[in-house]
């Protein structure tokens, strides 16, 4: 299912998060509105059903599915093996916690549930609506699902057909965590969503009300600030773990790198930073370096992010980051004809009408001539804005052939420095191999 980013080679919540973005970034831009559910399932791998299992692998002609019956068919469990008198335990939900191949049978299982709300929204027409943008209604990582419809009765009638999944499988929804999300670019629609899930209703988030999904914080209608605010936390934190706890500069800078710039990357690095907010977090890394080192905070900081062979150590900052991090992203969002490469494509696109480019190559000159501020909206025109400050220059030749291929090759020429390292201070990676080019 092009919607499931989880348990899939290759993708991850990145991909969900850019699908999320891009609908409410137009939904604004057409003032149109979009209500967004964000759904959760209670313990899910250890509760669906493993009959209802073998029925989906064999729906999808999946080879050996009698093999893994006999398996788990045999799989029991008790308190104490060695007494005779204890219970014996069979499971007939779930699967294997620890199992190489649980993870690609839960997908393989949950993605019955994305064909059927697929299946339910083409039949009816409903999906997010957006003009311009492929069409789809769900989209997935694991068990966290979530559906983009335009209105009141297509949500409901999606959360009608998860109902009937749900009975089925015998996996529970968690109403608790199921949330109602109302994008509202300017609709001028008034009335605010109610929806219902076996005659209960689903809680529904306000405009200012701040909601965490796959590790990002935003509020419905898109603002990042929470995610911000708690990378700068969490990096102020750990300063005063450095400060009151003198540890060896390695070690103090390995766990700076994994304890602060590890949450910067996974969280933070596509979110839209200005220029003030980024001098403020470079900042506060530049000081954990000198604590590292025991230095004085009035000591200069260029020697930490200089290139080596200029003297400095070449540590990360978040530009280092934010240029590998995205150039990663829209890699990822190439490699297959889906929703996210649609929609990397048209953002493409766009930058290029917007800055009066022809290729790739013009653009990146381009954004030497603009403020980081100024480019902040379009995902190519920042991720060249950071490549370009870094002095490292990406280019994606992407060209459709007669059988509807994309090619994608990433040719990084170093100008005057290197992409800094991941994890400082361990050895330092090809720029390549950083870019997942082995």
């Amino acid at each position: 299912m092009p919607g499931q980013d989880g348990g899939r080679a290759g993708r991850g919540v990145d991909l969900n998060q850019l699908k999320l973005d891009w609908v409410t970034s137009e939904a604004k831009r057409l003032k149109q509105r979009i209500i967004r559910i964000d759904i959760d399932f209670k313990n899910a791998f250890n509760s669906m059903s493993q009959t209802a299992l073998w029925a989906v692998m064999r729906a999808y002609n999946i080879p050996d599915v009698d093999l893994l019956e006999v398996i788990y068919g045999r799989t029991t469990a008790c308190m104490d093996s060695d007494d005779a008198e204890c219970a014996i335990i069979t499971f007939l939900t779930g699967v294997i916690q620890v199992g190489a191949s649980s993870p690609r049978m839960f997908v393989i299982f949950i993605n019955a549930l994305l064909e059927h709300l697929t299946s339910t929204g083409k039949a009816l027409g409903i999906s997010h609506g957006m003009v311009g943008t492929e069409q789809f209604n769900n989209i997935a990582f694991m068990d966290d699902i979530t559906t983009l419809t335009q209105d009141n009765t297509g949500s409901q009638i999606l959360l009608n057909a998860i109902q009937e999944f749900e009975d089925w499988i015998n996996m529970r929804l968690n109403l608790r965590k199921t949330v109602v999300i109302d994008i509202d670019g300017g609709s001028g629609q008034l009335d605010p969503p109610k929806l219902t899930y076996k005659k209960r209703t689903v809680k529904t988030f306000q405009v200012e009300e701040r909601c965490r999904h796959l590790g990002f914080w935003a509020t419905p209608n898109g603002d990042m600030a929470k995610t911000k605010q708690r990378v700068l936390a969490k990096t102020r934190e750990v300063l005063g773990l450095l400060t009151h706890h003198p540890l060896e500069s390695k070690i103090a800078k390995e766990l700076f790198h994994s304890m602060s710039v590890s949450v910067f990357r996974f969280s933070a690095a596509q979110v839209r930073w200005s220029k003030a907010e980024l001098d403020q977090l470079r900042s506060l890394w530049v000081q954990a370096y000198k604590r590292a080192e025991s230095l004085h905070k009035g000591t200069a900081s260029d020697i930490f992010i200089f290139p080596e062979k200029r003297g400095g150590e070449e540590l990360s900052t978040p530009t280092n980051i934010i240029a590998q991090e995205l150039c990663n992203n829209i890699r990822r969002s190439l490699v297959h004809d889906d929703v996210a490469k649609s929609i990397t494509v048209m953002e493409l696109q766009r930058a290029k009408e917007e800055w009066m480019c022809h290729t790739l190559h013009e653009l990146y000159d381009e954004m030497e001539l603009w403020g980081w501020d100024e480019v902040q909206h379009n995902r190519w025109a920042r991720a060249l804005k950071a490549s370009n400050q870094v002095n490292v220059r990406p280019l994606w030749y992407i060209e459709d052939t007669e059988h509807e291929r994309v090619c994608c090759l990433l040719v990084l020429n170093l100008v005057s420095s290197t992409l800094s390292c991941i994890r400082q201070p361990r050895p330092r990676l090809r720029v390549l191999d950083v870019c997942g080019f082995v």
